[in-house]
């Protein structure tokens, strides 16, 4: 909690800085500068977040308005430190580098890097190392883990997430206007424009475009997230003012004209920030994973017991302080599980424990030393970093002498799971005789898993035969479902693409609401073989039950491969 107030308290200074920095260049309403940093919908939404973008951007902020002050030592002196906001800020330091150089403050240059050398001393005796913010560089170009790839427009393409429409449009207004400027015969017009290209367009453009090399490549551990823009939003929220001044100077004459254009300005960016994120915001998915499993412990026997966990919102759920060290423990690398004191309860994530803290599933799970007390998952299958599903398992480190057979555990936990639910539906095609969305030129008789015939996906079919099914054929009650799917696969040469998928959905008249993809790429198949393959999808609650269920496999790739005995059987828990 105390992070967050900081976050707010950050947030409210600058706001008032962006404030100020509107009216020291003289852009009117300077007011204005207050709802466009605040309510562009990124930055509105990291306001209520431990993040630090919200703190890069201030601080940012503050060397920009200490610039155009001239006071360009105190400019350096508050830039120096953004390193240690967002270790990506590292790309400012050449601009107003070259920025102090053009107008000749020498001083300055040398106090842009005093934070640095602050730390690096603070740091080296710390750490026995003094080229430590070199060696512990928590963003390596290259990463094992974080090596997402995604289209270089990538945050272009969700700019209404990250500005909204109508600073969309103020900002293309604002740079065009910019660039007019920087061509006025105006002299002192021109020099403004020069220095608002260089300390306020360069960042933000520079910032944006690097975050967007980063993705497109893989490197340096980007993953696309928006919230990373946030720490530029403060600038590109002083563009979008420069572009709403060209229609404030067009109404001066008419200020009740000017004041409604203002008003209605922003009511738009107010009401657009608040519908493009849902406030209050929820938990996510494994937030509430984690959130339950601290329910659990602190109604368990085990509630007096010293934890050890790799998700560092647990204490928060717990209610606990997570510096006491005592009994709660945040614990990293799988050498040091083995120094766990027995009966500690170790509550182990897939998100945290493998990418973040070194510690796979596997060894906790394979260690006879923990026994497995209990299993959360997401009724919806999350696949997190590294392609596994998301999870969160609770050992007891058992003394020395005792050992626990995990593997058999979690084999009688599923199994408990599993009598739990009751078959409501099933149905098979063997491909042995025609039938509907099936074209019969496509049964092969030289090979098949069983009886005499299979069915042939090749470069003619985008769509296998399935199943359409009503929903309400399979609705008796009101419990959870989900859905397994069986399908023998042949494929005489390796699938290497994401596609063919096996298709599991939900959907109504207009739309899948319930859409779940399974890559054949992924499913390892054994070539010149037959090839079993089971899957087990968790619905969504269905919404009428003139809805269908559709499985299928999509092949827009035009693979050749041959299935046979797909077989869907639906599933209805005795519990909601």
């Amino acid at each position: 909690m105390g992070i967050k107030v900081f976050n707010i308290i950050i947030t409210l200074l600058t706001l008032w800085i962006g404030y100020l920095t509107a009216k020291k260049l003289g852009f009117s309403p300077s007011i204005l500068a207050i709802v466009m940093i605040g309510f562009s919908p990124i930055y509105f939404i990291m306001v209520f977040t431990a993040m630090t973008e919200i703190l890069a951007g201030f601080v940012l902020l503050l060397s920009v308005y200490l610039f155009f002050r001239e006071k360009y030592i105190g400019s350096a002196v508050v830039l120096s430190f953004i390193y240690f906001a967002r270790a990506e800020t590292i790309i400012f330091y050449p601009i107003f580098l070259t920025v102090y150089l053009f107008k000749k403050k020498y001083k300055a240059i040398v106090f842009l890097f005093c934070g640095i050398l602050l730390f690096t001393i603070i740091g080296g005796f710390y750490f026995k190392d003094f080229l430590w913010l070199i060696h512990k560089f928590p963003y390596p170009i290259h990463s094992n883990i974080y090596k997402e790839t995604g289209p270089l427009l990538h945050f272009f393409n969700y700019r209404d997430m990250i500005f909204g429409l109508p600073l969309e449009i103020l900002l293309v207004l604002g740079i065009i206007l910019l660039f007019f400027q920087l061509f006025s015969k105006n002299e002192m017009i021109r020099k403004q424009s020069f220095y608002e290209f260089v300390v306020v367009l360069a960042p933000f453009a520079g910032f944006f475009a690097m975050h967007s090399i980063l993705y497109w490549k893989g490197l340096g551990g980007s993953l696309g997230y928006l919230r990373v823009i946030t720490s530029v939003i403060p600038l590109s929220a002083l563009l979008c003012l420069k572009g709403y001044c060209f229609f404030d100077q067009k109404l001066r004459q008419f200020p009740w004209m000017k004041y409604m254009a203002m008003t209605g300005i922003s009511i738009w960016i107010i009401s657009v920030a608040l519908r493009t994120y849902e406030v209050p915001v929820k938990l996510s998915e494994d937030e509430q994973i984690i959130k339950t499993a601290a329910s659990w412990f602190k109604k368990s026997e085990y509630v007096n017991h010293p934890v050890f966990y790799t998700d560092m919102n647990l204490p928060f759920y717990l209610g606990v302080n997570p510096y006491d060290n005592t009994k709660y423990t945040l614990i990293f690398h799988t050498s040091s599980i083995n120094s766990v004191p027995d009966s500690s309860i170790f509550v182990w994530d897939s998100h945290f424990g493998p990418n973040e803290n070194g510690i796979p599933r596997d060894s906790v799970l394979m260690n006879k030393r923990f026994k497995l007390l209990k299993i959360f998952e997401p009724f919806k299958e999350i696949t997190t970093l590294g392609g596994q599903k998301y999870e969160v398992l609770a050992f007891l480190k058992l003394p020395a002498g005792q050992s626990s057979d995990n593997p058999e555990i979690l084999k009688s936990l599923k199994e408990k799971e599993d009598r739990d639910y009751k078959a409501v539906y099933s149905n098979l095609n063997d491909f042995e005789k025609p039938g509907p969305g099936l074209n019969a030129s496509k049964l092969i008789t030289t090979l098949f898993h069983s009886g005499k015939q299979s069915y042939r996906m090749d470069e003619s079919t985008e769509f296998s035969p399935g199943f359409f099914i009503q929903c309400k054929d399979f609705m008796k009650g009101t419990g959870k479902l989900k859905v397994r799917v069986w399908v023998e696969i042949f494929s005489s040469s390796a699938i290497t693409t994401d596609q063919p998928t096996l298709v599991i959905s939900l959907e109504d008249t207009k739309s899948s609401y319930d859409y779940n993809l399974r890559s054949l790429r992924l499913m390892k198949l054994v070539v010149n073989k037959w090839n079993h393959v089971e899957e087990e999808v968790n619905l969504l609650p269905v919404h009428s039950g003139s809805d269908q269920l559709k499985v299928y496999i999509y092949n827009p790739e035009k693979n050749v491969f041959y299935i046979d005995d797909l077989k869907v059987e639906v599933l209805e828990s005795a519990n909601r």
